[in-house]
């Protein structure tokens, strides 16, 4: 029967339209799918980098907010070494509410020996940073 089938002209040509139209509908669909992946991948890559972008400007304005606070509240403490001393714990109960933009507030001497902390929790009276690298980032 398949021998009759192909003996016409007119069927053999009929199997060529079939099989042509079969091979470039899989054709079209395969480069559709590739492009539709690639463009999928794209738009995530896209969504991607805009979050990240807000998450860093959103970093970068709540520690500018923080820095400029500390800053302020630096200004106000006074320079003087021993009334620093004396007056540490008494300074940060006066800045209490600053623990709304920060878990803990310290205030170290030029030495790096804790004078005070807040929440008292923190407070480790033989504490001394001087050996820490921040400790010596910041204070050079």
């Amino acid at each position: 029967m398949i021998k009759l089938w192909f003996a016409s002209l007119a069927n053999r040509a009929v199997d060529l339209v079939v099989a042509f139209v079969l091979v470039t509908a899989v054709v079209v669909a395969s480069i559709g799918s590739a492009l539709s992946r690639a463009e999928l991948e794209h738009q995530a890559h896209q969504q991607v980098e805009a979050i990240v972008e807000m998450v860093a400007r959103d970093l970068d304005q709540k520690l500018a907010l923080r820095r400029d606070v500390l800053s302020h509240v630096a200004s106000e403490i006074p320079a003087s070494e021993a009334l620093l001393q004396n007056r540490a714990r008494v300074i940060l109960r006066q800045q209490a509410s600053l623990l709304r933009l920060f878990d803990a507030l310290f205030i170290m001497d030029a030495e790096g020996k804790l004078l005070a902390a807040n929440p008292l929790d923190y407070l480790i009276p033989s504490f001394n940073a001087s050996e820490r690298p921040y400790f010596k980032a910041v204070s050079s």
